[in-house]
């Protein structure tokens, strides 16, 4: 990992190519009704140029994809997916589909997504772009040349995707380049996204994890809305006050990575495992994700990690990691 670039994002912002991320439009008169079936969020309450973040679950409540959901008209939705997940998702959406008026598109080779992450990110791109309205996560803004803006954060630093047209990548990308915003590559980028707690699809969640054990499964699951594919087991956690797994940090005092799928003991007792890590510069620690069994998960625990060739000590932290849970 560049130090420049890390500095660059930490201090101001730094520009990170996501364009391996997918986009699945769903379009037609029954399309609302047809993604308020399927996902863990309130999809028929999004007005025009607003989104949310979503799951597509099996009727387990076993996870499909994690998303972003934005009604781009009245009648037209489009998915943002994780990289390698379209195919996941169309399998899944047209599975469910029988006579809904609905059409399913693959879009994601027409655009492009660049993520701006920093304490200057939002700043800079409203200045960019000349943008007099403030930018809020959950809403998308349409600017000059088709480029849409959405808020998110995606690292411990605020955040905004500024997703154009295909065509139109390299000029963004110098763009923003050329205003001061250093470019950062996907170390970094994996860095930041783990100091701030942030499950990455197929590493930090899979289809064997239960959606309500996810992190940021709060933001992502309503539980106020009708009934949708897997609200059954959902709203059953919810009333039994928990789930078993607990998606958590753990930090250590070693440069040494454990490598994702390391177990985590508590004495001699296996209680989880880790799905990433990573070392971060700001807390002079590895600092890892992964899953921890109720009961072994409070903040300033010590536990020892596993990775088959070695035995780590190291402390369950709340998420986001911060200086204090990260001590």
């Amino acid at each position: 990992m560049s130090d420049a670039e890390y500095e660059g994002a930490r201090q101001k912002a730094a520009l990170f190519d996501l364009s391996s991320r997918g986009t699945i439009e769903v379009s037609g008169p029954d399309a609302t009704s047809f993604l308020q079936n399927l996902t863990t969020n309130d999809i028929a309450a999004l007005e025009i140029d607003a989104g949310c973040e979503a799951y597509l679950a099996t009727a387990k409540a076993k996870l499909i994809a994690s998303l972003w959901v934005y009604r781009m008209a009245e009648t037209v939705f489009h998915l943002d997916v994780a990289p390698g997940a379209n195919d996941r998702v169309l399998k899944h959406l047209n599975f469910y589909l029988i006579s809904e008026q609905v059409e399913l598109a693959d879009r994601s080779a027409e655009f492009a997504c660049l993520h701006v992450a920093g304490p200057k990110a939002l700043e800079w791109v409203k200045t960019i772009f000349a943008l007099q309205e403030d930018l809020a996560e959950g809403r998308q803004v349409v600017v000059e040349d088709g480029v849409v803006l959405r808020p998110c954060r995606r690292t411990a630093l605020p955040g905004v995707d500024v997703v154009a047209p295909a065509a139109k990548k390299e000029a963004t990308t110098s763009r923003l380049h050329e205003a001061g915003i250093v470019k950062a590559g996907a170390e970094t980028f994996d860095v930041l996204r783990i100091e701030g707690g942030i499950p990455a699809e197929g590493i930090d969640m899979t289809t064997d994890n239960l959606v309500m054990e996810l992190g940021g499964c709060e933001r992502a699951i309503c539980y106020t809305k009708g009934c949708y594919l897997g609200q059954e087991p959902i709203v059953r956690a919810r009333d039994l006050g928990h789930v078993n797994w607990l998606f958590r940090g753990i930090a250590m005092d070693t440069r040494e990575s454990p490598g994702g799928g390391a177990k985590v003991f508590d004495r001699e007792k296996e209680v989880g495992r880790l799905t990433s890590s990573a070392w971060s510069p700001r807390f002079q620690k590895m600092l890892a994700l992964g899953y921890l069994r109720r009961g072994h998960h409070e903040a300033g625990k010590s536990v020892i990690i596993d990775s088959g060739s070695q035995r780590l000590p190291g402390i369950v932290a709340d998420l986001p990691f911060d200086r204090e849970t990260a001590r």
